[in-house]
């Protein structure tokens, strides 16, 4: 078995995984960042807008004035996320997010800027003034040059990897064992300090906005250490284009609607105005997606976009800076300017995850999270772009507090017998039985009826039924690449449970939380489902949150 010793070990080349191993790079310390793709290219992050929210103030185009401050930024994200989301962390967010854009600004990323040299702002869903910041090229363009800089730092990359185990002695963690996607070589890799950045499980659902879709390794690993879980039952559903019959995986309902893009029916009614008559298409995400689907589920749909009252500046502005989901509509034979197109929903963001403190820390000695598979700033409702800001500052934070951490511990120390186990339960996995991509689909086909858009207490207890039932299907291992397929689909199916049981236990409406046999919640529910792993499966609570 090849074995690589670093000081720090990132898992994760998102923005999260990136930020923080340069930031632990910067104090000499030896780091080493794991991908199971290319890193930087792999995953949600290079898929994605690209863009994130930060109160600079700077003027919106067409305005004189933007009031914006951090106190409304703060306000925002709390009232956004339905009063369930970490405050200690949402402040963090809220003070750096600033800092954390020019710092990639440092490293290469070019932003839209005004004549003058501000940045370009616009208003996206859920804020109330413009703190847009829209890189040229969006997400692709972003991690490209977190790439380059990576790398240029002499991070060393282990591409084409999938974790499959955390090890400890003592109950600190030591290190990692892996496994090779195109040749099954295992290898250990032993750490001073983790960053666990390896994003969510929008695999979970049949759809999802982007190309690279997640599944749920992250949770996997914490959930063997018996971290606990948060939030799970909230998951952000978005709209993304079809033109056809062809669903257009793409982050584009932000770039329309924040720009000011309209939606109609197909009795031609522009239906937001009875939803949110204040704020029409620039609601919330989660009362957008309720909208839509609700239009769809009485027959008033499809649901159309109509952009063709943009002005020429704002196109010209558009098609330079986030070119990526109007190529793929051109290329669908979509006229975006002046026709429409449909919208239909699907999954974007996982927004509960493992609880982590202000610094990334989890609990478990030596173990720092950031990023989508923390239970992070968004609670109920993810503002729009609040993704990279969250994962470019806790990145940066989790980074730094591995090496504070690393700097006093001895050279790593590899626990054998962990290593063995782990070794004999891949063996075990490996042989023939039922193709991998036929439980994935029956998972997603359950996961969509039963924790959709729209729950009720009946679907949920169906899910856990199937759930049980998908569990003791033996899936076909023969190839290396049909034993991570059966690695992925174990953490999916572990990540269904805690989903499930989470929706379950909130008897309320709440953010993209909507249960049809259950009111909306007020001060009662303002708690936290807590999920603990225990030798059985989880343990469910509720608990305050912490202040």
């Amino acid at each position: 078995m090849e074995r690589v010793v670093t000081d720090i070990l990132v898992i994760g080349g998102g923005v999260a995984g990136c930020m923080a191993a340069l930031q632990a790079s910067k104090y000499g310390l030896r780091v080493a960042l794991v991908d199971k793709g290319r890193l930087g290219l792999s995953g949600s992050s290079c898929t994605s807008g690209g863009v994130s929210a930060a109160p600079f103030a700077h003027p919106e185009m067409g305005k004189e004035e933007n009031p914006d401050t951090e106190e409304a930024y703060y306000l925002d994200t709390r009232e956004g996320g339905a009063y369930v989301n970490p405050p200690r962390l949402v402040e963090a967010m809220v003070r750096e997010s600033c800092q954390v854009v020019l710092e990639t600004e440092e490293v290469g990323v070019a932003y839209s800027k005004t004549p003058d040299g501000r940045f370009y702002m616009t208003k996206a869903l859920g804020h109330r003034y413009a703190r847009r910041c829209i890189p040229i090229g969006c997400g692709a363009a972003l991690m490209l040059a977190m790439r380059k800089e990576v790398l240029q730092r002499w991070v060393q990359p282990l591409e084409h990897l999938a974790v499959t185990r955390l090890l400890t002695v003592d109950g600190q963690v030591t290190g990692a064992c892996a496994v090779h996607l195109q040749t099954g070589a295992q290898l250990l890799i032993e750490a001073r300090a983790i960053v666990l950045a390896g994003g969510g499980a929008t695999s979970f659902f049949p759809y999802a906005s982007a190309n690279f879709k997640t599944t749920g390794d992250a949770y996997a690993l914490a959930h063997q250490l018996g971290l606990p879980f948060a939030n799970m039952e909230f998951f952000e559903f978005t709209i993304i284009p079809k033109a056809g019959h062809t669903i257009i995986s793409s982050a584009g309902v932000t770039p329309f609607m924040g720009r000011g893009s309209r939606l109609y029916n197909a009795a031609n009614e522009r239906f937001m105005e009875r939803y949110d008559p204040e704020r029409l298409e620039r609601t919330t995400r989660a009362r957008l997606v309720q909208a839509l689907y609700k239009e769809m589920s009485e027959g008033r749909g499809p649901v159309y976009n109509d952009a063709s009252h943009f002005p020429e500046d704002v196109w010209e502005h558009f098609e330079k800076t986030e070119p990526d989901v109007l190529h793929k509509l051109k290329s669908a034979g979509v006229d975006y300017r002046r026709g429409r197109f449909e919208w239909v929903p699907a999954v974007h963001t996982c927004l509960g995850g493992i609880v982590i403190d202000e610094h990334g820390a989890t609990g478990v000695p030596g173990l720092f999270a950031a990023g989508e598979c923390t239970n992070g700033v968004h609670g109920a409702n993810r503002l729009s772009c609040n993704a990279f800001s969250e994962g470019l500052v806790f990145g940066r934070r989790a980074g730094k507090a591995a090496v504070l951490f690393a700097r006093g511990q001895r050279g790593p120390e590899s626990p054998k017998g962990q290593v063995r186990e782990e070794a004999a339960r891949l063996q075990g996995l490996q042989g023939p039985g039922e193709p991998a991509s036929t439980v994935l689909k029956a998972l997603r086909e359950t996961a969509w009826q039963s924790v959709g858009i729209v729950r009720n207490g009946e679907g949920i207890q169906h899910g856990l039924d199937r759930l049980a039932e998908l569990k003791k299907a033996r899936v076909e291992a023969t190839t290396p690449a049909e034993l991570v397929q059966a690695l992925e689909l174990g953490n999916l199916l572990l990540t269904g449970e805690m989903v499930m049981r989470a929706a379950a236990t909130r008897t309320e409406s709440r953010g993209q939380h909507y249960r049809e046999d259950c009111p909306p919640g007020g001060d009662e529910w303002r708690r936290w489902v807590l999920l603990t792993p225990t030798g059985e499966g989880v343990t469910v609570s509720t608990v305050p949150i912490p202040e």
